[in-house]
């Protein structure tokens, strides 16, 4: 009688092979206790679904055996704020995630992350299922249930990030927001900012983006094709992403040459330094002559390309390769977030492993300006700027500022919560490894004289409110353009920073896409983010914090960026621009160490319009970035 009842309210579902199967096999294995889940999952929102559910519910006294049951949906309530680290999950299914089919001892599954921290913390995230024990009868007809042995669920951890939402907006927007001669916005590119003072991540901001909800319950077929098609891959996290960087690396070289001993020494730049060839400073391919005779500091400040061809090799390969491990250029990752990192950090040993032939001064003159095969992530080199701000120490960078994560009390089955703690690790003291304090200062002193003197490389980052120390890098690189097939011009400009100069609290790093020069793009956006972040910190900025749309990607050359109520910047004559890159000859061949990801390390989703998701019970929270309070903030899912 029950399915005339349902083919009158339009709900009967006229079953097919495959549904019969799937019912006697569910009805053989979980003999009746269990329901059989005979709709789809429906959507609140959805109007079609709507009605579907209303006419089960108005007609429940009527339809015996059929019953309405909630599951919770994880929701993204701030969109493509911050989607690149959060990342996403995947809708259950009948199968269990890769590798845990031996664990799942419960009926419905639970859905699982695959990208970001949702994929990283999905072990503290997920709760741990009850359990309930029933009897059954020799016909194996269920008789009773043994109240002792049953078990209540307990709720997934609760786990607290670094990241600051306050910072991370004033990231996202300092990207959306740039104004540069053709449009608005930044195309593609990104922002990092740390706690310099403890390793934690404050804000990783991407441009384009993706709104996480596409994927809730079920990506459609069509809305992932369109995402993994976009030429300019909005599901790329470019702050963990690798690119050539350009003289931001100088200052790792510089470090090298402590280590070594020969920071303190001059070197002059004639325009050009002979290894086999000549190898020229990026005045030169101005048309200008060389800088001349320059100590540490002028030439960070000048960016000086034959000083740093110099000084890396008075340094070796070896100093500079050494410094850059323990800033963590080349290594794991360790910030908490399971994600795949190409930058790479070329070694004599590396080239000669790979039958390159022996390692040349070239090489090392080369990577000295970070170009060859040298390639660093956005973190990378906030790190680097971080370790200068703080005086030499290197903490290990982190995203997780703690998890909490309940029990059940095994005696009398109360729930237990079990809260963690923060203290940041140190990883290494650079003034114990060998860098000379003197060193450091020339190297803030260099970093201040960018941005603040007159003959600086980065007065577009000069701030009237706050002492920012920087330094500039812009970075030859190409792209092949998929509809002609054509190499295009692609160049990096980077811009890293700290500040306040006096007692630092942040450290940034920017890259952007197709910028014409470090100094004129990338920085105007780091002193955009560090103003802001710190007059947030003392009251005199209230930054929004509020849903955003994604980002578009766009290939635009962008030749300086400014902001709403500012007047457009003068082009500076000894601005370095695009220049870094020395070209190799057969000789001297350029070899890729690690291919720089062309497309999104995007864990595929399930794609299908199955219209709901369940979440468990865990939550992801962000913490003030004062860090007045233990308290979470508002809100119960991923924001």
């Amino acid at each position: 009688t029950l399915f005339p009842k349902l083919d009158a309210l339009g709900l009967y579902q006229k079953p097919d092979p495959a549904m019969i199967e799937a019912i006697r096999i569910w009805y053989r294995t979980n003999r009746g206790i269990i329901p059989f889940p005979y709709s789809k999952p429906l959507e609140r929102d959805n109007r079609d679904d709507f009605r579907t559910f209303a006419a089960y519910a108005e007609n429940a006294f009527d339809l015996p055996g059929i019953t309405l049951r909630d599951r919770p949906i994880r929701t993204y309530p701030l969109k493509a704020l911050g989607a690149h680290y959060l990342g996403y999950i995947r809708q259950a299914d009948k199968d269990a995630p890769v590798g845990e089919d031996t664990k799942w001892n419960y009926f419905e599954n639970d859905d699982f992350g695959v990208e970001g921290l949702e994929k990283s913390l999905d072990k503290d995230l997920r709760g741990i299922p009850g359990r309930r024990v029933f009897l059954k009868n020799e016909h194996g007809r269920v008789t009773d249930e043994l109240t002792a042995e049953r078990r209540e669920p307990t709720p997934g951890g609760d786990v607290y990030l670094t990241i600051d939402a306050g910072v991370q907006s004033i990231a996202e927007m300092a990207l959306r927001d740039a104004i540069f001669p053709k449009g608005v916005g930044v195309g593609r590119g990104a922002v990092t900012v740390l706690d310099p003072n403890t390793g934690e991540i404050l804000a990783m901001a991407t441009v384009p983006s993706y709104d996480p909800n596409t994927f809730i319950p079920s990506i459609k077929l069509d809305d992932w094709n369109r995402l993994k098609d976009d030429p300019f891959v909005p599901l790329l996290n470019r702050s963990l992403s690798a690119y050539a960087p350009g003289s931001t690396f100088k200052i790792v070289t510089a470090l090298g040459a402590s280590v070594n001993g020969t920071a303190g020494k001059s070197y002059n730049c004639s325009g050009y330094v002979n290894y086999g060839r000549g190898f020229p400073c990026w005045t030169v391919q101005k048309g200008r002559g060389g800088h001349g005779t320059l100590r540490l500091s002028e030439a960070i400040m000048r960016s000086c390309n034959c000083y740093f061809y110099l000084c890396g090799n008075e340094a070796g390969i070896e100093n500079v390769a050494g410094v850059a491990k323990m800033l963590g250029i080349g290594s794991s990752l360790g910030i908490g977030l399971d994600y795949k990192v190409e930058d790479f950090m070329p070694t004599p040993e590396w080239w000669e492993s790979k039958n390159l032939g022996k390692w040349t001064s070239a090489k090392t003159a080369n990577v000295s300006i970070g170009q060859g095969e040298v390639l660093t992530t956005p973190l990378d080199m906030a790190i680097v700027a971080g370790a200068i701000a703080s005086g030499g120490k290197i903490y290990h960078p982190t995203l997780i500022n703690r998890r909490d994560r309940y029990e059940r009390n095994p005696g009398n089955g109360e729930l237990v919560t079990l809260k963690g703690s923060f203290k940041p690790q140190l990883k290494h003291d650079l003034l114990k490894e060998g860098v000379k304090e003197k060193d450091l200062a020339a190297m803030r002193q260099g970093m201040w004289d960018v941005v603040n003197n007159p003959s600086g490389t980065a007065k577009g980052a000069k701030s009237e409110e706050v002492g920012i120390a920087g330094k500039t890098g812009t970075a030859q690189m190409w792209r092949v353009d998929k509809a002609t097939g054509k190499r295009e011009k692609d160049n990096h400009a980077w811009f890293i920073a700290f500040a306040p100069y006096d007692n630092p609290k942040i450290a940034v790093a920017v890259v952007v896409a197709n910028g014409h020069a470090g100094g004129s793009v990338a920085g105007p956006v780091a002193k955009r983010v560090i103003e802001r972040t710190l007059a947030m910190t003392t009251g005199n900025w209230k930054q929004p914090i509020m849903a955003v749309e994604p980002a578009k990607g766009h290939f635009e050359w962008i030749e300086s960026i400014t902001y709403p109520g500012e007047a457009v910047p003068v082009p500076v004559p000894d601005e370095e621009q695009s220049s870094d890159t020395v070209e190799e000859t057969e000789e001297d061949p350029a070899v890729a160490a690690k291919p720089v990801p062309a497309e999104a390390q995007a864990a595929a989703p399930k794609v299908e319009n199955v219209q709901r998701a369940d979440t468990g019970d865990g939550r992801v929270r962000k913490r003030n970035f004062k860090k007045q309070s233990d308290a979470p903030a508002s809100g119960k899912r991923a924001d």
